[in-house]
């Protein structure tokens, strides 16, 4: 019979137990179904529960058990992440309500006035829109460049560039980049690279294969 006495897990209990499962050795089906979610170390439940609270008890202030309120970071929600960033071939995933939230915060971290990007042609109109209408205010300089041509990105990587953000297939030309050389050419002259992978997913295109120092790979789609 269970009891109350067991002691609540933390999420330091969730990380400790999944490390001994190594996403490498695994195929995407058995990722895509179990990867980021060991069993609770309370009681052994296979599946993750569906955390509806909105904050958590603390010891006190800056002692917790891993979460403080649900807009930060919650349990459910950080399973969901282990399980993408194991899809992904990524070290971790944070997941946002909408693909244009994840992208407005990545430019938000990493950019500065004055910086300059470089971004395909074809891409989301809601990216073209956050840099033209929104982060030209701040001085974040956006050229956008055919990026399935080597020789075009070549030359506008002449310039100092922050990163290089690219869209493939692209939304909705379904236009192709080649990721590789992308990447190749982005390390090359030191930018950092952004893939935006909404259309194929994981499931079917991974950036982080190339090895190239991807920076993040964008996904709007639910699993």
């Amino acid at each position: 019979m269970a009891t109350t006495k067991a002691r609540i897990a933390t999420s330091t209990d969730f990380e400790t137990l999944d490390e001994e499962f190594d996403p490498a050795s695994y195929n995407f089906e058995t990722l895509a179904l179990h990867a980021g979610t060991p069993p609770d170390p309370t009681t052994g439940a296979m599946l993750t529960p569906i955390y509806q609270t909105t904050t958590y008890r603390q010891k006190c202030v800056g002692k917790d058990k891993g979460f403080t309120y649900s807009r930060s970071a919650n349990p459910t929600v950080s399973a969901l992440e282990r399980r993408l960033a194991a899809l992904e071939g990524a070290e971790f995933a944070t997941c946002y309500a909408t693909g244009m939230a994840a992208t407005t915060v990545l430019c938000l971290a990493l950019l500065r006035g004055g910086d300059r990007v470089l971004i395909s042609q074809a891409v989301y109109g809601g990216t073209v829109r956050l840099f033209r209408q929104v982060l030209a205010q701040f001085g974040v300089e956006a050229e956008f460049v055919d990026s399935s041509e080597e020789e075009a990105l070549t030359e506008a990587l002449k310039k100092p560039t922050r990163f290089v953000f690219i869209e493939t297939p692209a939304n909705p030309t379904l236009k192709l980049t080649d990721i590789a050389l992308a990447a190749k050419l982005s390390k090359s002259a030191d930018s950092l690279f952004v893939v935006d992978n909404t259309l194929l997913t994981p499931a079917l295109q991974r950036p982080f294969d190339t090895g190239r120092g991807c920076c993040s790979s964008l996904n709007d789609r639910v699993y």
